[in-house]
C-alpha cells in the first residue's frame, strides 16, 4: 500500500536540519517531534544570535563607554601582537595578572590619573570606568572599608577587545607610602568563563594603563604568565 508522502519542511529551517522521511503512523510521529525539536533549537540560537549583535551595537554605539579617543585595535593581543602580550593560563581559575607599582606621587594624585585615563577611553578608546561616583573617600576613588594595609582608595574599569569585544575587569587599589608617594596595586582578570589561556591580553591591559597613567615600571605579584601559571608539569 502507497504510504503518505510527509509534507516538506518549512523553507525557513535550516538546511542542515535533520531531514523528514515519507513515513506515516508512529514513526511519523517521532520524526515530526523531532524537527519541532530542531525548530525551537534554532530559534533559540537566532534569539540568541539577535540579542549579542544588539547588545554588541549599543556598546559601540556608546564608544565602548569612553569619552575621547577614536576605537582601535592597538591594544588588542589577538589584532596586534606586541612584547607586552605575555600570555598567562588560568592563574586565577581564568586568566589574570597582578602587579605593583611605587610612585613618588600622592595617592590623590595616581588616583586622578588612572580615572583620567580609564574615562577618556585609553589608547585604543576601549578602556571605561565601572563606577565613576566617589563613595566613602579619601583621597579618591572607593574607600575600601575596614580594610587594613592602608589601603584608601580604588577604582574599577573594563578594557574590550577589538572587534571580538571580550571583556577583562580591571582594579587598581592606591595607598600611601611611609616615606610620601603611593603603592598602586593592579589587577586584571578575563571576564569570559573558561578564559583559561589569554594571549597575554590582561598583562597588555595593565601595561598600557601604567604607560597612560604615568605608574611606571611593574612589579609581578602573581599571574602576568609568571610561574605557576604554566602547569609545572609543563615545564
Amino acid at each position: 500500500l502507497a504510504r503518505a508522502a510527509e509534507p516538506a519542511p518549512p523553507s525557513s529551517v535550516s538546511p542542515f536540519a535533520l531531514p523528514l522521511l515519507p513515513l506515516a503512523g508512529p514513526r511519523a510521529s517521532l520524526v515530526g517531534r523531532r524537527w519541532a525539536a530542531v525548530l525551537a533549537d534554532e530559534s533559540r540560537c537566532m534569539a540568541n544570535g539577535a540579542a549579542a549583535i544588539i547588545a554588541a551595537a549599543v556598546f559601540l554605539a556608546a564608544g565602548g563607554g569612553s569619552t575621547g579617543a577614536q576605537q582601535s585595535p592597538i591594544a588588542s593581543c589577538g589584532a596586534r601582537p606586541s612584547s607586552d602580550c605575555v600570555p598567562d593560563v588560568g592563574s586565577c581559575g581564568n586568566a589574570c595578572c597582578a602587579g605593583e607599582y611605587t610612585l613618588s606621587a600622592e595617592p590623590a594624585e595616581v588616583y586622578d590619573r588612572i580615572l583620567h585615563y580609564l574615562k577618556d577611553g585609553g589608547i585604543d578608546g576601549l578602556f571605561r570606568v565601572t563606577i565613576a561616583k566617589c563613595v566613602h573617600c579619601t583621597s579618591g576613588g572607593l574607600k575600601a572599608l575596614h580594610a587594613p594595609g592602608g589601603w584608601e582608595s580604588s577604582i574599577q574599569g573594563v578594557h574590550t577587545t577589538w572587534r571580538h569585544l571580550y571583556n577583562d575587569t580591571l582594579n587598581f587599589a592606591i595607598r600611601p607610602r611611609d616615606r610620601g608617594g603611593s603603592i598602586v596595586r593592579a589587577f586584571s582578570i578575563s571576564n569570559l568563563a573558561g578564559s583559561l589561556f589569554d594571549m597575554g591580553q590582561n598583562a597588555r591591559n595593565l601595561k598600557v594603563v601604567a604607560n597612560g597613567a604615568n605608574l611606571g615600571e611593574m612589579r609581578i605579584v602573581f599571574g602576568c604568565g609568571a610561574p605557576p601559571s604554566w602547569p609545572t608539569s609543563e615545564n
